[in-house]
C-alpha cells in the first residue's frame, strides 16, 4: 500500500483500537491524509505503523489529540528513516520506561529548549527528568534543565554533564537558582549552579569574559588565579567588569605603573581610579 489518500475522510471518532492498522506497509511514504482523523477516543495504537520502513515524515499527525492513556507500544517500530516525531509521541516515550532505550535516547537528544517551553519540564517527575539528563548530550538543553528544573538533584546532575565551556560560561552568568540566607541582617544570595559551572571552566578567554559579565562575584572566584596569569587580562577586567566586587578583585592583581595609568584614564569607577592613583603616588585633585 503506497497511497492512502482515500482514507482522509474516514470517520473513526468511535474507534477504540487502531492496532497494527498499517503493519508491514513497506511502501507507505505519505500519511498526511490521516491528519484530520479524530483519534480522541482511541485507546490503543500498538504497532499501527510497525515496520513502515519507507516513512520519512509523520508531521501530518502533529494535530492528533491523543488521550494520555492511549497505548502506543511499537507504533513506529521499524520506521528507521524517521528523524522526528509528533510531540504527543515524544511525551509518551519520555514518560514511559517501557519504550526501548534506543528510541528514548534518540528522541531525547533531538529535543531543545522550545519543546520544554511548550511542555513544561516540571510536568515530568524527578525520575523522568533524571532519565532525560542521563540520556541527553545536548549541552544548551542541559543548561536549560539546570536552570529550570524544580529538583536540586536534577540541576546538579545537569551541570555535571555540561562539558562545553561556552555553555558553562552561560550558566555561570545567567542561571537563576540560588539559596537566600540572612547574614548579619543582610540578605545574601548563593547561586549554586553558577558556582558549579564556574569551577569547571579552564579556558583563559572564557574566564575573562565571564568575569566581565557576571553581575556579582562568586565564592569560587579564586579559580581564576590558576588560569588568568597576564596583567593585561586583569586590567581588562578592572576596566570592563560589571560588578565592582569583581573590579576590586582584579585590581589586586595589578602591579605595573603603566597598567594603573591605563585604569585611571579608562575606568569610570571613581573608587577604582582613586585606588589606582594612590598606588602610583598621585594625589587626588
Amino acid at each position: 500500500m503506497a497511497d492512502i489518500s482515500a482514507l482522509s475522510n474516514w470517520d473513526i471518532s468511535s474507534a477504540d483500537s487502531l492496532d497494527g492498522m498499517f503493519d508491514e506497509c513497506h511502501l507507505l511514504e505519505d500519511i498526511s491524509a490521516l491528519s484530520s482523523w479524530d483519534v480522541s477516543n482511541v485507546k490503543s495504537m500498538n504497532g499501527m505503523f510497525n515496520n513502515c520502513g519507507s516513512l520519512v515524515d509523520v508531521s501530518g499527525l502533529a494535530s492528533w489529540n491523543i488521550s494520555q492513556n492511549t497505548s502506543l507500544d511499537f507504533i513506529f517500530k521499524g520506521c528507521d528513516q524517521l528523524e522526528d516525531y509528533p510531540s504527543w509521541f515524544k511525551i509518551e516515550v519520555i514518560r514511559n520506561t517501557d519504550f526501548d532505550s534506543r528510541t528514548r535516547h534518540k528522541i531525547i537528544n533531538g529535543l531543545n529548549e522550545s519543546f520544554f517551553r511548550t511542555f513544561n519540564l516540571n510536568s515530568f517527575n524527578e525520575d523522568t527528568q533524571l532519565f532525560i539528563v542521563a540520556a541527553c548530550n545536548n549541552q544548551p538543553l542541559l543548561a536549560y534543565i539546570a536552570d529550570r528544573s524544580n529538583f536540586d538533584f536534577i540541576q546538579e546532575k545537569a551541570v555535571e554533564k555540561v562539558t562545553d565551556e561556552v555553555v558553562l560560561a552561560d550558566i555561570a552568568i545567567n542561571d537563576h537558582n540560588c539559596d537566600i540566607f540572612n547574614q548579619n541582617g543582610n540578605l545574601k544570595f548563593y547561586f549554586y549552579n553558577r558556582e558549579r559551572a564556574f569551577v569547571k571552566i579552564k579556558d583563559h578567554d572564557i574566564l575573562v569574559a565571564v568575569a566581565k559579565k557576571m553581575p556579582h562575584m562568586l565564592v569560587n572566584i579564586d579559580q581564576m588565579n590558576r588560569y588568568v596569569l597576564d596583567e593585561e587580562s586583569w586590567m581588562d577586567i578592572v576596566i570592563g567588569a560589571q560588578s565592582q566586587e569583581m573590579r576590586v578583585f582584579a585590581l589586586a592583581h595589578i602591579k605595573d605603573e603603566s597598567s594603573f595609568e591605563n585604569i585611571i584614564n579608562e575606568s569610570n569607577d571613581e573608587e577604582i581610579v582613586m585606588i589606582s592613583r594612590h598606588k602610583i603616588g598621585l594625589n587626588d585633585e
